[in-house]
């Protein structure tokens, strides 16, 4: 006395769902294997960084600051244009500059400046505590690329204005690089 099991033919909703699994399979491997590469290459960039001393530059964020405020960290992965990033994944919009927009003059030189300073490095950001997050989900702060203040920089090099609109909510107003233009 046997069981006799019925076998039927694949049908055609059974192979798209064989070859979807498979294309799924082959995706996240990919996403796996990109994601290595990339902390490697993380991973390798902290190795070989040395931090400054406080008296290198007045750019640097201070030693004893390198953890407290900081709030996200990693690597910058996208430059979106000259006051808008990607640390990690994490669209981060520079607190109180503004550089021009896609169109108006100024635009490439401020991508550009930022892209040579952040691109591929060690990002962090002081999270805004004034003003958490901005237009299009994106957080506000003071970004550092490699220890050096990138909304001080794009001030000094002539890049950005302060958006003095935000003065009064931004704690960092009195910062060195925003005070003239933040004082009312």
């Amino acid at each position: 006395m046997g069981i006799e099991v019925d076998v039927m033919p694949p049908t055609a909703a059974h192979r798209i769902l064989v070859a979807m699994n498979v294309v799924i399979l082959v995706i996240t491997h990919n996403v796996q294997a990109t994601n290595q590469r990339m902390m490697e290459k993380y991973e390798k960039k902290e190795l070989n960084t040395t931090p400054k001393s406080n008296s290198e530059s007045d750019l640097t964020l201070p030693s004893e600051t390198f953890s407290e405020g900081i709030e996200i960290s990693g690597p910058v992965t996208d430059i979106v244009d000259g006051d808008t990033l990607d640390i990690n994944d994490i669209r981060i919009r520079l607190a109180l500059v503004n550089t021009p927009e896609v169109g108006e003059a100024g635009f490439v030189p401020a991508k550009e400046f930022v892209e040579g300073l952040c691109l591929d490095k060690n990002g962090q950001v002081d999270i805004d505590d004034g003003q958490r997050q901005g237009s299009f989900g994106r957080e506000i702060g003071v970004v550092y690329c490699d220890g050096i203040n990138l909304n001080s920089e794009l001030m000094k090099k002539g890049y950005a204005l302060i958006s003095a609109e935000f003065c009064e909510v931004s704690e960092f107003s009195a910062e060195p690089w925003a005070k003239s233009s933040c004082q009312m």
